[in-house]
């Protein structure tokens, strides 16, 4: 019984590895992709990934390849809903679009990643069309940073055990201590940039939402083309703040 014990969590964990592999990825996964970055057999890929389609798991798209099945989505859903303050949150979020029409997007923290649990798009004819992406590096974005904003610089450098950052634009924070030496600039002002670091020509503003003892639980931005001349960034950050300054209050509620 025990071996079988065993060898059930092994399976379920094979799973996991192979769903996650698909999430992370920007793109569809072939099944050699899906070998090589799960590290397993092509039998035990093969027999987990039928398993999965077949629960809606995941989804063969007509290229052969595998995406996020509609199950995923729903279970997604059900972690927002099940938790008050986010399924609250949520309205805070549209009604902030509202009032400018910008990308809105509202994230929390997961190791270096920056999760988004809700995005709404501008319908402006000058605008950042939104990317298929639910998961980006927090180093390269303004959410990021303003997340990683409550973490002292030695959990920031144990946060990232090397020295060098992933590139995506030239003008990406690319060294750890330059990263720091931002998130000094973010905790002082309480508010973070993301100049052209994850996109060109895309900018963004974003806040942090603190909780009782000052530290962010999840972060508010708007994000907008470079180039468009209409933006006041002052605006929008008082728009923000507004905004978190609400969600800290909805968030001591359930604390």
């Amino acid at each position: 019984m025990k071996e079988m014990g065993k060898k059930g969590h092994r399976l379920l964990q094979n799973a996991f590895e192979i769903l996650n592999a698909v999430a992370d990825s920007t793109v569809p996964l072939g099944f050699k992709d899906i070998c090589e970055l799960s590290q397993l057999s092509k039998s035990a890929v093969h027999n987990l990934v039928q398993t999965m389609l077949i629960m809606e798991y995941l989804r063969k798209d007509q290229t052969g390849h595998y995406r996020i099945g509609i199950r995923c989505f729903k279970t997604g859903n059900a972690f927002r809903l099940s938790d008050p303050f986010m399924a609250h949150a949520r309205k805070i979020v549209e009604e902030l679009h509202q009032t400018c029409n910008e990308n809105t997007c509202f994230a929390v923290l997961d190791h270096t990643d920056v999760v988004y649990i809700y995005e709404f798009v501008s319908t402006q004819v000058l605008r950042v069309y939104a990317r298929d992406e639910k998961r980006k590096s927090a180093h390269a974005t303004a959410l990021g940073k303003a997340l990683l904003s409550g973490y002292t610089d030695e959990e920031i450098r144990a946060l990232y055990p090397g020295e060098q950052l992933q590139v995506f634009t030239p003008k990406t924070l690319c060294s750890l201590d330059a990263l720091i030496e931002h998130i000094h600039e973010v905790r002082r002002r309480h508010v973070a940039y993301d100049l052209e670091e994850t996109h060109p020509h895309v900018n963004c503003i974003a806040v942090p939402v603190m909780n009782s003892k000052g530290f962010p639980v999840a972060a508010l931005s708007f994000n907008f083309p470079s180039f468009r001349e209409d933006v006041t960034q002052e605006q929008l950050l008082a728009l923000l703040q507004a905004a978190a300054q609400k969600m800290e209050e909805l968030y001591r509620l359930y604390e």
